[in-house]
């Protein structure tokens, strides 16, 4: 018989990985302001999260290495995007990680992308010579609040 491993408290926040938080106001369309937003496909949905995690693991590898005691050499950070002269946070994605995350063809990735911008979820710019996607997620959360 196969032994199952149960998370309880003390394991359920160390079991090793982080869950993937999907923002609640994707799926309330009771809102009129994000009646739109949750009418999108799930893997746009997803996507979003994936961008919104890859922001935040991408500001506490940069919050690192501004630490006086870091040192490159001992714990390399691999940084996924960054901020631009006006102080705005992006992200690298590329549509062969987006296909390899979400399980879908290159031509879906790209579909999954064109339905973020179309309802304001990101701005995206292609960068030159085969470098990833630049990413800016935006928040309309905080602009449906303003």
């Amino acid at each position: 018989m196969e032994k199952r491993v149960y998370y309880n408290r003390q394991t359920a926040g160390s079991a090793g990985f982080s869950p993937l938080q999907l923002p609640r106001f994707l799926f309330s369309g009771d809102t009129p302001a994000y009646a739109e937003l949750s009418q999108m496909t799930n893997d746009a949905k997803v996507l979003y999260a994936l961008l919104l995690d890859r922001l935040s693991t991408n500001e506490m590898s940069i919050n690192f290495l501004e630490k006086p005691w870091h040192n490159d050499e001992k714990l390399p950070v691999k940084l996924h995007g960054g901020y631009d002269e006006h102080g705005n946070a992006y992200v690298h994605y590329d549509f062969a990680e987006i296909k390899a995350h979400l399980n879908i063809s290159i031509e879906n990735a790209l579909e999954v992308m064109t339905e973020l911008e179309a309802n304001g979820m990101v701005k995206i710019f292609l960068l030159e010579n085969g470098v990833p996607l630049k990413i800016y997620p935006l928040s309309p959360a905080l602009s449906a609040t303003s």
